[in-house]
């Protein structure tokens, strides 16, 4: 996969186990989606289309959120976090 999309990777994509494909405007996402679907298409790779997902306005992807403008960590991952008890008084030292 990596030899098929290398000079798109950091530019229109990110390679992983998965690739993401990113974009400011719809036409834009086409284009790019277009242009790694006919790359795939040129050296015979298929998609299985169950586990696609195609123009989201953000992703949960390797536990990040990816929305449109920015990345977050996945409210699951933080709430853990979040929700430790407060210590109430400082631990005396001695």
């Amino acid at each position: 996969m990596d030899l098929v999309l290398n000079d798109l990777i950091g530019n229109e994509l990110h390679a992983f186990v998965d690739d993401v494909i990113f974009s400011e405007t719809a036409e834009e996402h086409a284009a790019r989606l277009e242009n790694v679907l006919e790359r795939l298409n040129k050296v015979n790779l298929q998609l299985h289309p169950q586990k696609c997902t195609i123009a989201r306005p953000q992703v949960i992807y390797l536990e990040y959120v990816l929305p449109q403008d920015g990345i977050s960590a996945s409210l699951d991952k933080v709430k853990t976090v979040r929700d430790y008890p407060r210590a109430t008084k400082a631990r005396e030292s001695g």
